[in-house]
């Protein structure tokens, strides 16, 4: 799948890993990926500060750097900030249109 995906012309490629970092194959593929992508940025999406901050302490464990966080944890202000804190990851909301100059 991997093979194709990348083969493919696009300025993105969108991948939706399962409902968790730990899912089955997610670590392998992430690892795969990684090896023939490895300036790729990466969204980690959270639905609040704690699954963010355990999102980015798994994704480092496995050699990974989340690019932002996004998802409910940045719904209001103060979310966004605590994320940002708790992480010293970039934040955005893109469900509202929000962009960032990471994955620029």
């Amino acid at each position: 799948m991997l093979d194709v995906c990348l083969s493919l012309p696009a300025e993105a490629l969108l991948i939706e890993c399962g409902s968790e970092v730990l899912g089955v194959n997610v670590p392998a593929f992430l690892k795969c990926l990684k090896h023939r992508r490895p300036s790729a940025k990466m969204i980690l999406a959270a639905p609040d500060a704690a699954a963010a901050l355990g999102g980015t302490q798994l994704l480092g464990e496995m050699g990974f750097t989340p690019t932002l966080i996004t998802g409910a944890c940045c719904d209001t202000p103060i979310g966004r900030e605590r994320t940002e804190r708790l992480c010293g990851t970039a934040v955005a909301n893109m469900a509202r249109g929000e962009m960032h100059e990471a994955l620029l």
